[in-house]
């Protein structure tokens, strides 16, 4: 790995370190009336990593992700409708919404990226998407660090990277298990303990947290970028 610049966070490219690359763009438009679950299939041939991003309208002025939603009134559900969880398996993607409330429709877009362990070709996503001229007046995430953890079925164990970056480094977290690979959510504490998968970010190391009522084998995909949180 080459070099960390000095105050690398404060560059807007540089060419020691990769742009992170979508290898698919996918959309839906799920109504509510027809259950909470939404299966969006994809042409990879891969379990891709995907990031999902919603709203209540088709502007997208209002976008939501995985673990919250609307703010709702109700004293029990923080939000109404919520998108409870997102996965991938080698066909398709997985949504789960929480009650919608009183919402009747969501928008949802999907970002996929490649796994650190598959190296292969994927389809074009220049016809999915508006055409792309490079202003380097804005910064684009500088891919740092990709990989995957060992996995293990043990209940609130980790798994520790060191970064030794010096700061608070943007990341994106995932983790794996039954061949299929979950975006993780917001977390919850039950009794002092973290109740689903989670992570741990510091200047200078990432920790990911296994579920506390884990009873299946799972690994961790993760993604460092040299760029600073804001």
């Amino acid at each position: 790995m080459p070099a960390i610049l000095a105050n690398a966070q404060n560059f807007l490219t540089t060419t020691d370190y990769p742009l992170d690359k979508c290898v698919w763009i996918g959309s839906a438009t799920h109504s509510f009336a027809g259950g909470t679950s939404v299966v969006i299939p994809h042409p990879l041939s891969f379990t891709p990593l995907i990031k999902v991003v919603w709203s209540t309208t088709p502007t997208f002025s209002t976008t939501y992700g995985v673990g919250d939603g609307v703010i709702s009134s109700s004293t029990t559900t923080p939000f109404q409708p919520e998108l409870t969880s997102a996965a991938a398996n080698s066909s398709s993607v997985l949504l789960e919404y929480g009650n919608p409330g009183s919402v009747t429709t969501a928008y949802i877009r999907v970002y996929a990226f490649m796994p650190s362990n598959i190296n292969v070709d994927s389809p074009y996503t220049s016809s999915d998407a508006d055409l792309f001229v490079y202003n380097s007046d804005y910064n684009y995430s500088k891919l740092y660090m990709a990989d995957l953890t060992a996995s293990s079925s043990v209940a609130s164990s980790t798994e520790v990277v060191n970064h030794n970056l010096g700061y608070y480094p943007q990341c994106e977290i995932w983790y794996e298990k039954a061949s299929t690979i979950y975006t993780v959510k917001s977390t919850f504490i039950f009794n002092g303990s973290v109740t689903n998968e989670a992570f741990i970010m510091t200047p200078t190391t990432l920790t990911m947290v296994r579920d506390s009522f884990l009873s299946t084998p799972e690994r961790f995909h993760y993604r460092i970028y040299l760029d600073k949180l804001a």
